[in-house]
């Protein structure tokens, strides 16, 4: 188990999450889930690594991020 995580911001495109995700990380340490913040640092949602490479290049993170329930 890893302490890192991935989060990007909300009006992030799908295509330069890919990109970044490409540039930044080891290929054996990609992460299956995405986290995704707003301006603040705040936790909006999630995104699951196939749901970002199927999702419209054009789209925004915010566009396809999951909830996450809160607790």
């Amino acid at each position: 188990m890893t302490t890192e995580y991935i989060a990007y911001d909300a009006d992030m495109s799908v295509e330069e999450a890919l990109r970044r995700l490409k540039e930044e990380e080891k290929p054996d340490e990609v992460s299956s889930i995405i986290y995704v913040i707003d301006s603040q640092g705040c936790l909006l949602g999630e995104v699951y690594l196939r749901d970002l490479l199927k999702a419209d290049p054009g789209k925004s993170l915010r566009g396809i991020v999951r909830e996450v329930p809160s607790v």
